[in-house]
């Protein structure tokens, strides 16, 4: 194809021919050597990546089954705060939507929580409809040196298992550097699940300053005055939280970027230690098949995700290099939720939000006009004069004010629900709507 395109492109003397050509041809002509010029940029990238890399591991998910959560999790090499014209978000938030997911899982999402240009967090960012949206976000709050800030980890949860949610067991890593997150959900018969995302930085040299591992050696070294390698560091801490949860019969699931072979490497085989956590790497047990690279310049299987055997897992697979948003390969699991909440879960009731909200403008004026309005229409204060000058006695005037105190009531809950609207709708905010 590009030597079609050159010929055609290019004469005899090495220049491109444009005589006898119009505006439209000329145009066209410039359009298929940009072509051409994408089409090799994008074969030389593609030369020496590994194959497993370009292909599905497992079976491709379709249409999500009834009595199943969909868990996604990738490395997305970082998000932009931003939300209009950001498009790694549009499509993080596309394939969420398309996969139909229950949770989603980042690791290394980058993101500088307490800078105060990021004003938009994982719950705004991912925010763009009717389902609601938990989350629990990570990152180092001992240092605040700019909007990105390498590192961090987030899970946002969706959907009905927010019923089964429990935000007081949930939480991030004690020490306050985003090492990893849980969210934790409380089921029937005495269950309890716990979904942990963590990362495990990388190895580098003092001179990359902002590098994750050089954030918590700082930390370790003038905090904690412990010269132990963070690497080795998060493998004890990280084991240590998960075998107190399993030691209280918690089931886990941990979705991980490990920056080290999964199978050879101690901490794949610490959480899967038969005599330990005895857990499970979802993808390679349910395929049969061990996982190839998943970084995409790599060629050792870094990332996975990790399963206690009383978990059920109906499908697991591993996308191509590319179809996710960032420079690794997104997971695709499907456990089964009786598995993970139990088969008649007792569901948490939360109180909802208000809408009478005195921060919004012009919400308790819209609040107070509507009240007014009721009281007049329904004569309120005459009746309670009438209630004092007609009754014999205090318990006959106690109980006709009881019962327009009752009504009042009702109008005063009819104004809240009318004097502002909540957003709601699966369509993004757009400038044009």
């Amino acid at each position: 194809m590009d030597e079609v395109l050159f010929n055609e492109a290019i004469d005899e003397t090495g220049t491109v021919s444009t005589a006898g050509l119009t505006d439209s041809d000329n145009e066209s002509l410039g359009n298929r050597i940009i072509e051409a010029e994408a089409t090799y940029l994008e074969q030389e990238e593609i030369q020496g990546v590994s194959d497993d890399l370009l292909t599905i591991h497992g079976m491709a998910p379709g249409p999500k089954p009834e009595e199943v959560t969909r868990l996604i999790y990738e490395n997305p090499d970082g998000f932009n705060t931003r939300i209009n014209g950001n498009e790694k978000l549009d499509k993080a938030k596309e394939l969420i939507d398309e996969l139909e997911a229950d949770v989603a899982a980042y690791s290394e999402h980058r993101i500088n929580c307490g800078h105060k240009d990021n004003i938009n967090g994982m719950g705004q960012m991912f925010n763009g409809g009717e389902a609601e949206i938990r989350t629990q976000t990570g990152h180092n709050k001992h240092e605040n040196v700019g909007r990105q800030q390498q590192g961090g980890t987030s899970l946002l949860l969706f959907g009905s298992l927010i019923d089964q949610y429990n935000f007081e067991d949930s939480g991030k890593d004690g020490t306050g550097l985003g090492r990893w997150v849980v969210m934790t959900f409380q089921g029937s018969e005495s269950i309890v699940t716990r979904i942990v995302c963590g990362y495990n930085p990388c190895r580098s040299p003092k001179k990359a300053k902002r590098s994750t591992y050089q954030q918590h050696r700082r930390y370790f070294t003038t905090v904690e005055s412990d010269q132990t390698c963070p690497r080795k560091r998060f493998r004890e801490d990280f084991i240590k939280q998960l075998e107190q949860w399993r030691e209280a019969g918690d089931r886990l699931i941990v979705c991980m970027d490990a920056n080290e072979n999964i199978y050879r490497k101690q901490i794949g085989k610490i959480l899967t230690n038969e005599e330990g956590l005895a857990m499970k790497e979802v993808v390679g047990e349910f395929t049969g098949q061990k996982l190839g690279a998943t970084f995409f310049r790599g060629t050792e299987p870094i990332d996975g995700i990790w399963a206690t055997s009383d978990v059920v897992v109906t499908n697991a697979c591993v996308m191509p290099a590319g179809y996710g948003v960032g420079d690794h390969r997104l997971f695709i699991i499907d456990f089964l939720t009786s598995s993970l909440i139990g088969a008649s879960p007792p569901r948490i009731v939360r109180a909802a939000a208000r809408r009478l909200n005195t921060k919004i403008p012009g919400t308790a004026g819209r609040y107070s006009d509507k009240v007014e309005q009721q009281t007049l229409q329904h004569r309120v204060i005459e009746r309670v004069g009438n209630a004092h000058e007609t009754s014999r006695t205090k318990e006959e005037v106690k109980r006709k004010c009881d019962k327009i105190d009752v009504e009042v009531k009702q109008y005063m809950k009819g104004a809240e629900k009318r004097c502002r609207r909540i957003k709601s709708g699966r369509i993004p905010f757009s400038p044009e709507s």
